[in-house]
């Protein structure tokens, strides 16, 4: 993948883990409103009010997984979440407590990582967590999200040990962008680059959920009930190729299964830029989000 510089869903289902962006409210800021994961099943927002709901939360000193969360990161940034297409909202509200930092043995962080080494992609993402001493912090309402400026991420305590589990393998999925180089910036980048690295950034974040719950799913964990945006799309692609690529009945090789899991990349990264998941605050197509985004950024080009 293409190392970037550091700058800084039309689907709505309110059931489980979704991701939610956070819009920028800074026009310096080097990275656009980043998504953050509300594994709760509806998207969480900050310093922002929508019909029918409306969630208060403490704005985050930090880069934005404009994006910079998905983890998101931000300087002033306000955060909405993307909605899948046809998803209602209740009205409800929510208030955050103050964030208590998780650390090793912590009681409320311990269920999540019991869950998490249970399977290949949690263990990928707690060994991420080590490497780049990321901080976890818990708070009751406001949403998940990644802060770059701190290099901690927020799980809402209010949601169960499965869902958290999800939502933290998102999150660090945002830390890993970050901490790599690999955030899309718009001030450096041209508008079709910034557009499709920022929205991929976010469809990879969402699968690697979906995969983790799809490994969990041959545990005794329940994940009834979580679902993310474009998780039956992913898994009809990925279940097709499988399916033919055994059909000598031979088990799926690593190749094979390889090639599914980027298929079905694909397919996320398609849904998010065509209008299947959209934005919550705006209702907007990933790639209008983020396209509007650059043209503030970059007026005179």
């Amino acid at each position: 993948m293409k190392k970037r510089k550091n700058g800084s869903g039309k689907e709505t289902t309110r059931a489980s883990a979704t991701p939610i962006e956070q819009s920028n409210t800074s026009s310096k800021s080097l990275i656009p409103p980043k998504l953050q994961l509300s594994c709760s099943g509806h998207p969480t927002h900050e310093k922002e009010e929508t019909t029918g709901k409306t969630s208060t939360a403490s704005t985050k000193a930090a880069e934005t997984d404009g994006i910079t969360t998905i983890g998101s990161t931000t300087t002033g940034i306000a955060t909405a979440g993307p909605t899948e297409k046809g998803a209602t909202t209740t009205g409800e509200k929510t208030t955050e407590t103050a964030a208590k930092p998780a650390a090793s043995g912590d009681s409320k962080f311990e269920p999540i990582e019991a869950i998490l080494k249970q399977i290949p992609t949690g263990v990928e993402a707690l060994a991420l967590l080590k490497k780049y001493g990321t901080k976890v912090e818990f708070k009751a309402g406001g949403g998940s999200y990644f802060d770059s400026s701190k290099n901690s991420m927020v799980i809402d305590s209010s949601k169960s040990p499965e869902q958290a589990a999800l939502t933290f393998v998102h999150e660090i999925y945002h830390t890993y962008y970050h901490e790599e180089g690999l955030v899309a910036n718009a001030q450096t980048e041209k508008k079709e680059e910034y557009v499709s690295g920022a929205v991929r950034e976010e469809a990879e974040g969402t699968v690697k959920s979906i995969e983790a719950k799809i490994e969990l799913e041959g545990t005794k964990v329940n994940t009834k009930g979580l679902t993310f945006p474009l998780e039956t799309q992913y898994r009809t692609v990925y279940d097709k190729i499988i399916k033919d690529g055994t059909k000598d009945g031979k088990p799926a090789d690593e190749a094979l299964i390889k090639t599914a899991k980027e298929k079905g990349l694909e397919r996320v990264i398609k849904g998010f830029m065509d209008g299947e998941v959209v934005t919550s605050n705006t209702g907007a197509s990933y790639a209008k989000y983020y396209g509007d985004y650059w043209d503030k950024v970059n007026p005179k080009k």
